[in-house]
């Protein structure tokens, strides 16, 4: 049976009061949504910005710890004359320094000791970064990769008088297990991205989340990886459960109401 005269303004009256009810809902949601995800930008800059620091802090620190036994002329006289003394003076300041490596080498920039290869022979790193610009600049940072391994890393020059006797480094390794205890201090799920790619900063969505890529800036420059940074789509702004609420509440009420106008007979 088809709608009476008297049923359709009735079902027009209640389809014209649903979308009254329902558009200012709707952009109230909508901009709920777009304040929500403002607000995890912002605190994804505020914690891209905490990493930075903990970063340089943690470079600064590590010069700081290194400069010292560079400095130590009994330690520069071992380079050209005892292996093992150079080595056992790494351990001793890479245990102080909780630091994963701490390397020396000869000036001409070929490995006398390592820490974590102590069965190391004489490699020559005088072409890399690290080394290299340890050599040319007096110091050096950034991140190395070691194989299949990363590592923030810092260099200086080791000189007695105005002769250049080596280069010592040290450096801490970046793998999921640091970027987890990374993630405890800026307060947010931090991921290690460890393929090579031109550096590039910028937001992403992944997996209902949303992400900004930190690049890692190795001594060479290039790209070594970044650091991802994730929070939860899912913590929106309490505005937008709300008028998820009202339209839903609006849309079953309003949508009854104009059915039963509309059944209603006509008198």
């Amino acid at each position: 049976m088809g709608l009476t005269h008297e049923a359709r303004p009735r079902l027009a009256a209640g389809v014209l009061a649903l979308g009254a009810v329902l558009a200012p809902v709707v952009y109230a949601m909508r901009s709920a949504e777009s304040t929500s995800r403002a607000r995890l930008e912002s605190s994804l800059n505020e914690a891209r910005e905490t990493l930075s620091a903990i970063l340089s802090d943690r470079a600064h620190g590590l010069r700081t710890g290194v400069e010292v036994l560079a400095a130590d002329p009994a330690f520069m006289a071992a380079i050209a004359t005892d292996r093992a003394t150079v080595y056992g003076m790494l351990q001793e300041r890479g245990q102080a320094l909780e630091a994963d490596f701490l390397l020396a080498t000869d000036p001409r920039g070929r490995l006398v000791a390592r820490t974590d290869r102590p069965a190391a022979g004489d490699d020559d790193l005088s072409r890399d970064a690290v080394v290299r610009r340890a050599f040319e600049d007096g110091e050096s940072s950034g991140v190395w990769r070691q194989g299949s391994g990363l590592f923030q890393v810092v260099g200086v020059s080791m000189r007695f008088g105005q002769d250049v006797v080596g280069v010592l480094a040290a450096g801490y390794r970046l793998d999921q297990a640091a970027a987890e205890r990374l993630g405890t201090l800026v307060h947010c799920r931090v991921l290690l991205e460890e393929q090579r790619r031109e550096p590039g900063e910028g937001f992403f969505e992944m997996e209902r989340s949303l992400g900004l890529r930190v690049p890692l800036r190795p001594s060479s420059g290039g790209g070594e990886g970044a650091l991802l940074l994730v929070k939860p789509l899912d913590e929106r702004s309490p505005l937008a459960g709300v008028g998820l609420a009202l339209v839903t509440a609006a849309s079953v009420g309003l949508a009854l109401a104009a059915v039963w106008l509309a059944s209603r007979p006509a008198r």
